[in-house]
This record gives structure tokens, C-alpha cells and sequence, in this order.
């Protein structure tokens, strides 16, 4: 904790989305896996007493599983894109 007695109440977030990636090399695999957000939310005990809140000092963690996942795939673009995207870098515009 973030003072002296080690003494507050800690609540931690953490929030899980499933995601797969999918190469574009046709010899590698989707890989599965899971993208993770952690907070952290500190009460320090001098807020605690100062709110009169019934909440004894400790730690709070919280887990959360999104039932949507993200699916991240791997292309490339068209060569005529690539080449007016060129002309318009090289052209000024």
C-alpha cells in the first residue's frame, strides 16, 4: 500500500477479452489468447474514517470476462492502393 502502516483498502479491476490473431503466413496457426486491463483504486484509512465508512481495511479483486472476443486478422492491401497512396506521398497531396 501506499502508506507507512501498510494499511488500506486496495480494490483491483481486471478485465479479460478473448482474442485470436490470425497470420496471413499459411504456415502458422490462429493463436488464442486473452487481452487483459488492470485498475487500481486505493482508499487510504484517513478518507475511510473522515467518511464514517463502515469498510474495514483490506483487498478487493475483481474479475471480468467479456463474453465478446476480438478477432485481429493479418492483410495486406491491394497493390493499386499501395501505389496511389505512393503517388499521392510523392506528388505533395
Amino acid at each position: 500500500m501506499d502508506n507507512g502502516s501498510g494499511v488500506a483498502l486496495a480494490n483491483i479491476a481486471v478485465k479479460l477479452v478473448p482474442t485470436s490473431y490470425v497470420s496471413q503466413n499459411p504456415f502458422s496457426s490462429e493463436v488464442e489468447t486473452y487481452q487483459a486491463s488492470v485498475a487500481r483504486h486505493i482508499v487510504q484509512p484517513e478518507t475511510l474514517a473522515a467518511q464514517r465508512s463502515t469498510l474495514l481495511p483490506g483487498l478487493m479483486v475483481t474479475y471480468d470476462f467479456t463474453p465478446l472476443a476480438v478477432r485481429h486478422r493479418e492483410r495486406r492491401e491491394d497493390f493499386l492502393v499501395f501505389l496511389s497512396s505512393l503517388m499521392g506521398i510523392v506528388g505533395g497531396v
